[in-house]
């Protein structure tokens, strides 16, 4: 995985859980709507995240590996 994609990984999910930490503060001062509409962007920003994640990791797997030993046919 690159380091771009690494770093895209890490910004959802740390603005995952900036959102999931404000929903709350928003929904005790008095704007629940505000509080749902914070918690939807947590929970895209999470999926979105998991998404990613997935993506590479599927890729990883079809890719053949390097490893073992040389010099064997």
């Amino acid at each position: 995985m690159s380091d771009r994609v690494e770093m895209a990984i890490v910004a959802l999910v740390m603005a995952a859980a900036g959102l999931i930490l404000v929903a709350p503060v928003l929904g005790r001062s008095g704007a629940p709507a505000w509080a749902d509409i914070v918690m939807l962007l947590a929970v895209g920003a999470g999926i979105s995240a998991f998404v990613l994640v997935a993506i590479f990791t599927f890729r990883a797997a079809r890719r053949h590996g390097q490893g073992g030993r040389r010099g064997e046919s």
